[in-house]
């Protein structure tokens, strides 16, 4: 339970430049993705090659990934803050997809942009503490005492495979210890329900089977998570499917996307 936890807090994936691509004319909403931890826009490349047929598809790195410097700050604050400038510069309505941290990300940058979103996605993210303080400081020691062997073991807990294990550890190494660790302590103590339950927009949430076991009933999984309180929420499960859904089951992703796509209103 504790590793299915962990990969709630995290993403990974190759990194990429920031960058928009595919802006057809009839692109309503631009869709904006957001990567988790250790993760890259790559993550998102089948998913957004496939919408970016209907729509504008924007990436967003966070800081400390894709050759953009670590912050100060903390980590997920700062970076809804540069998202929700960054959408000043997009023409029309706007939805957010994150994958695990990202999507704290999105929901706090959906909150100080309100009047430019008009949904919020997203993909394995807990929205609230998944880790006692013991566990937390536990977490934290064992990255800090040896930071490949525990990003090692992480993700040989949560990729759907060995080959895929290894290649994530690897892109999660190349962030570096220090900026790593910055995210990861602010990563466990965040808690973003409460904003949650402030949006107004449609939420899409898409779990795989171990986040929201089968069986469980939806209340269940929405309090643990801290989706109690989102007024407009759908729920997707996708079984046969680890942490990482947009690179296990990107078409059924893509397909659960599409479809809550098109109950979104025009605003």
């Amino acid at each position: 339970m504790l590793v299915a936890a962990l990969a709630l807090a995290f993403g990974s994936g190759a990194c990429e430049r920031v960058r928009t691509v595919q802006r057809p004319a009839h692109a309503e909403p631009t869709l904006v993705f957001i990567h988790g931890l250790g993760g890259g826009p790559a993550d998102w490349t089948d998913v957004a090659n496939s919408l970016g047929a209907q729509h504008r598809v924007v990436f967003v790195g966070l800081p400390g990934h894709a050759h953009r410097a670590m912050v100060d700050t903390l980590p997920i604050a700062t970076a809804a803050a540069d998202v929700a400038r960054r959408l000043r510069a997009i023409d029309g309505p706007v939805v957010l997809v994150g994958h695990s941290v990202g999507g704290a990300i999105a929901v706090r940058a959906a909150r100080l942009a309100p009047g430019r979103v008009v949904g919020v996605a997203l993909v394995e993210s807990a929205l609230r503490p998944q880790f006692a303080p013991n566990e937390r400081a536990a977490l934290e020691g064992a990255f800090a005492d040896d930071f490949p062997r525990a990003v090692r073991d992480a993700y040989a807990g949560f990729a759907s495979d060995d080959a895929q294990s290894d290649d994530l550890a690897r892109q999660a190494n190349a962030i570096g210890s220090d900026a790593f660790r910055r995210w990861l302590r602010d990563v466990l103590a965040a808690d973003l329900a409460a904003d949650a339950a402030q949006l107004r927009v449609p939420v899409l949430v898409v779990l795989a089977e171990r986040s929201w076991p089968r069986g469980e009933p939806w209340r269940v999984t929405a309090d643990s998570l801290g989706y109690s309180g989102v007024a407009r929420l759908s729920a997707v499960r996708i079984e046969n499917s680890g942490h990482f859904v947009m690179l296990d089951r990107p078409l059924e992703l893509e397909a659960a996307l599409r479809g809550w796509l098109a109950t979104l209103s025009p605003e």
